[in-house]
């Protein structure tokens, strides 16, 4: 592990760097995951021995080993700390990306198009199912949105984020003891008011870009009760001009089930095994 310091605090990183480098394959894990969830560890050695292919996978920031309160969300706090992982490569990179990973990957290639290669999302939480927002996300026109979401924004950070009586960690022990104590509460997680917002934020900017020429992928598990499949096809076909998607008989947590169709989906020049 590398305990990579960015601006904002420490991040929980493992990476395999290829030399010579001719591709870079970047893990993003969903919320209330890090970076040595299953899937992604699997995923990571996969890939790690294919020849000129570097490849990372890090916890966000609330999660694993990284800086922050546990299991929070901050829209920018993410997609910087994917720059700052990204940027460590010599060549725009692959992002592989799961659940709230997802929207991050989409609002960072929206941010910084020139950094991304292409992009691999599993079930992207780019709205919602059966909520109250669904409405606002849906029909919400752009001039209303972007204001909105610039709003949400600037309230939360004034806003306190309240801790649950789980993320009590001074009396834990050892940073190991923490470390797991995170990983293992961190399956109970829930969103405050503060975190909530923000991810409200993040799903009504993305609906309202230009849509990007890089290549997608998107998979997406019809039995998924937490974001809505359909509005799912929606949003990234909005999105995205070049765009690939896949209907997996799955639920929300999926990435384990469909790893053939994500190195599928990789470009056959990635993959020199």
């Amino acid at each position: 592990m590398i305990e990579f310091k960015t601006n904002r605090g420490f991040i929980e990183l493992y990476e395999h760097v290829a030399q010579p480098q001719s591709h870079a394959i970047v893990l993003v894990h969903g919320y209330c995951e890090h970076a040595n969830s299953s899937p992604y560890v699997n995923l990571y050695n996969t890939i790690k021995v294919w020849p000129g292919v570097s490849v990372a996978r890090y916890s966000h920031p609330g999660h694993g080993g990284s800086h922050g309160q546990l299991g929070y969300f901050n829209e920018t706090d993410y997609v910087e700390t994917l720059k700052d992982v990204c940027s460590r490569y010599k060549t725009p990179v692959i992002i592989i990306a799961h659940s709230l990973g997802g929207l991050t990957a989409i609002r960072f290639a929206q941010t910084y198009p020139l950094l991304v290669k292409q992009l691999i999302l599993i079930a992207p939480a780019v709205t919602v199912a059966n909520h109250p927002s669904e409405p606002l996300l849906k029909y919400t026109p752009k001039f209303i949105a972007l204001p909105l979401a610039w709003g949400f924004q600037k309230l939360t950070s004034v806003m306190p984020r309240i801790p649950t009586g789980d993320e009590n960690e001074s009396k834990i022990g050892t940073p190991v003891q923490v470390l797991k104590f995170r990983q293992d509460v961190l399956t109970r997680g829930r969103l405050t008011v503060p975190d909530a917002m923000q991810w409200l934020s993040a799903m009504l900017k993305l609906r309202h870009q230009t849509p990007l020429n890089m290549k997608c992928t998107c998979i997406i598990g019809t039995k998924d009760r937490y974001i809505n499949p359909k509005q799912q096809e929606s949003v990234v076909n909005a999105c995205f001009r070049n765009i690939t998607i896949y209907k997996v008989p799955f639920e929300h947590a999926c990435v384990a089930d469909v790893n053939d169709i994500i190195l599928n989906a990789l470009n056959p020049d990635t993959i020199k095994k």
